[in-house]
């Protein structure tokens, strides 16, 4: 029998503080300056968009996707292995119909290493 690794996948928005601090400290400046920001109400001037990630809460096993790939043993237990910056999509994103643009993505062998709290 084997032992299949499990992942929560989290996210926030980038208008919230934590949302707009957890991005600033995995993509550069460059990248956030791209996005568009709130114009009018109480949300005026803050980044337009969300950040989601990927934690690792049980090692194991991970299958490959596809006839050919194999898959890997996932040992990061408790640590963010993938970060994603989302964008503002179209009418049918809002709605939850599909996902927003992915504007960038960070790659975990370039993640600095953070333990579990």
């Amino acid at each position: 029998m084997t032992n299949y690794a499990e992942f929560a996948v989290r996210s926030a928005s980038l208008a919230s503080d934590f949302g707009a601090e957890f991005a600033a400290k995995h993509f550069a400046a460059d990248v956030l300056a791209k996005l568009p920001r709130y114009v009018r109400g109480p949300k005026k001037g803050k980044l337009k968009g969300e950040v989601e990630w990927v934690r690792c809460t049980r090692g194991g096993w991970v299958r490959g996707t596809g006839w050919d790939s194999e898959g890997y043993a996932e040992n990061r237990v408790g640590r963010i292995i993938e970060v994603k910056l989302i964008g503002p999509g179209s009418y049918h994103v809002r709605l939850g119909m599909m996902p927003g643009p992915v504007i960038a993505r960070v790659d975990p062998t370039d993640m600095p290493r953070q333990d579990a709290a």
